[in-house]
């Protein structure tokens, strides 16, 4: 069960702070004695104890919320969800939409995807089950997956922008779909939160 509370299925922003720690390609987090410390973004208590994620790559493990354990972690990059669907599968996104997965409970994490050169941090991610979920992240963008992560497929929803950038789009969709390419990718509000409702995730 996720130690969050929602008042809204989906909440929109429209800022993102502009320093995102970006890795050309992936490098293993350090290990850390004093890795509890630092800045951590999320928590989310399984079966079998808590599983905390954080800046520069860090998971922490716990089975009493007192003492916790570094995870070997394959990127450095700052960490800004984990989800699990039991006690030992589980999922964590962060920046340089990084994708890690994990099926031993989180003490070793396998990079399902890792995409620096988008320039997006990924800011959420939540499992209907073992093979179907969404992870969404800065300007809109939406990644599905049916397979448990083997594969992500990219989602783009334009009916997310105001009218007047829809409107835009439009227009540039057939005139130029070049500038469409870039304009698609900016003008689209920040998802920071998702979460299930029975069997749908919103």
């Amino acid at each position: 069960m996720k130690l969050k509370l929602y008042t809204a299925s989906l909440c929109l922003a429209f800022s993102v702070s502009s320093a995102i720690h970006a890795q050309v390609a992936p490098q293993a987090a350090y290990m850390q004695p004093r890795a509890d410390k630092s800045i951590l973004t999320d928590i989310i208590k399984t079966d079998a104890g808590f599983v905390v994620a954080g800046e520069r790559g860090h998971i922490l493990l716990s089975t009493d919320g007192e003492t916790w354990q570094q995870a070997k972690v394959p990127v450095q990059s700052n960490l800004n969800s984990v989800f699990f669907v039991n006690d030992k599968q589980g999922w964590a996104v962060g920046h340089d939409v990084t994708i890690l997965h994990t099926t031993n409970g989180g003490h070793e994490l396998q990079l399902q995807k890792f995409a620096p050169e988008l320039d997006k941090p990924l800011f959420d991610i939540v499992f209907k089950n073992e093979s179907e979920g969404l992870a969404i992240g800065a300007y809109g963008l939406t990644l599905r997956t049916q397979d448990g992560g083997v594969t992500w497929v990219q989602e783009y929803h334009a009916e997310l922008a105001n009218e007047d950038d829809q409107a835009v789009l439009n227009e540039l969709k057939t005139s130029d779909p070049a500038a469409f390419e870039e304009e698609a990718n900016s003008v689209l509000p920040h998802l920071n939160r998702i979460v299930r409702v029975g069997e749908i995730l919103h």
